[in-house]
């Protein structure tokens, strides 16, 4: 599956990530990702600016298989393909399919800093599981408050456990059903003052 933002920003290998930002902020990233599966890109408006992007097609936080485009494409090449020998009723089930699938896939973005002068950017695919549970159970954990900082978003994924119960309750679980939760979430602090994030106020 190809990477989110590969059609919007310049992918940079990590080698040449490394000779560009100090050694120590190396170490401590790899101990969160795998080289060898993240995708880093240079920012196109500042050259001093990163965004690294996990895995596409798997969940960061469980590692469950989400490549949804992989699924719609294939529908999509079978329906064209087969379209006059499909009843409405098969078709309209087909559809509702690709829809769901396309619900399965979410992101979570959050900002850091290497230095006084290098800002990074973190996309982390997560399943639909594992981004609603963890947006519903930090807002009820943390004062009805979504993450905003960048302490909040570094917690949010590499401390997901701290405030994710191991067993949901089930009227936890309805809640969380009858939320319309967005398809992509920006832990950003002015996005927080602008209260533009409110799908769960009235839960």
């Amino acid at each position: 599956m190809e990477p989110y933002l590969s059609n919007k920003e310049k992918e940079i290998s990590w080698k040449e990530f490394e000779k560009n930002v100090p050694p120590r902020f190396i170490k401590s990233i790899e101990n969160y990702f795998n080289p060898k599966t993240v995708h880093i890109f240079e920012n196109t408006n500042s050259k001093e600016d990163y965004l690294i992007e996990t895995k596409p097609c798997e969940c960061y936080l469980c590692k469950k298989h989400i490549n949804f485009i992989e699924m719609t494409n294939k529908l999509n090449t079978f329906i064209s393909n087969k379209f006059n020998e499909l009843n409405e009723n098969i078709l309209y089930k087909m559809n509702n399919i690709s829809l769901e699938k396309l619900r399965v896939h979410r992101i979570f973005t959050c900002e850091s800093k290497i230095n006084s002068d290098i800002y990074i950017k973190y996309y982390y695919h997560l399943c639909d599981k594992c981004f609603e549970e963890s947006l519903y159970y930090w807002y009820i954990t943390y004062e009805n408050k979504y993450p905003s900082t960048r302490i909040d978003g570094f917690r949010f994924i590499h401390k997901n456990n701290n405030f994710v119960p191991e067993i949901k309750s089930n009227e936890s679980l309805t809640k969380i059903k009858n939320i319309e939760f967005p398809l992509k979430f920006n832990c950003d602090y002015y996005n927080n003052i602008e209260n533009k994030y409110n799908f769960m106020d009235n839960q």
